[in-house]
C-alpha cells in the first residue's frame, strides 16, 4: 500500500496491479462491506482528497501507457466531484455540495444530474430535509 494515501489505498494498489497484470472480472460475492458510523468513507474530506490524490497519481503513472488518457482522467475527476457533490447534498452539507458540483460542471457542463443536485443545494437544507421526509 502507499503508505501516502490515508484513505483510498487499496484502490490505487489494484491500479497499480492492473498496470503490470491483467484481471478477471468473478460474479461471486467473495466480502462483504461492513457500514457503520465509524466508517472512515464517511470521511468526506479525507477520502475525496485520496481519491483525487489516487487520479493524479495515476495520471503520471499510466502515460503512454493508455490511449485518450487525459479524456480519462478528466472523465475520472469528473466523477469523483460529482459523487462527493451527491453525498454532501444527501448529508444536507448544501455549502460543500455545490463546491464540488461547481467543480463537476466545470469538468462536464452536459450533466443533468449534477444541475439538478446543484438547484437542490440552492433550497437550503431544511427544505430539501422536509421534502425528503415528505417523499418518503
Amino acid at each position: 500500500f502507499d503508505e501516502g494515501l490515508t484513505a483510498c489505498e487499496n484502490w490505487e494498489l489494484w491500479i497499480r496491479f492492473a498496470i503490470h497484470t491483467e484481471f478477471s472480472a468473478l460474479e461471486d460475492k467473495l466480502v462483504y462491506y461492513r457500514r457503520h458510523d465509524a466508517n472512515m468513507s464517511l470521511n468526506f474530506e479525507k477520502t475525496r482528497d485520496n481519491r483525487l490524490k489516487v487520479i493524479r497519481k495515476n495520471a503520471t503513472q499510466l502515460k503512454g501507457w493508455v490511449q485518450n488518457l487525459e479524456q480519462k482522467i478528466r472523465l475520472a475527476q469528473f466523477q469523483a466531484h460529482a459523487f462527493f457533490g451527491e453525498n454532501y447534498v444527501w448529508h444536507l452539507r448544501m455549502r460543500e455540495a455545490r463546491i464540488e458540483l461547481l467543480e463537476a460542471l466545470s469538468l462536464n457542463p452536459f450533466s443533468l444530474k449534477c444541475y439538478k443536485l446543484f438547484l437542490k443545494t440552492l433550497l437550503g437544507k431544511n427544505l430539501v430535509a422536509y421534502l425528503r421526509k415528505r417523499a418518503a
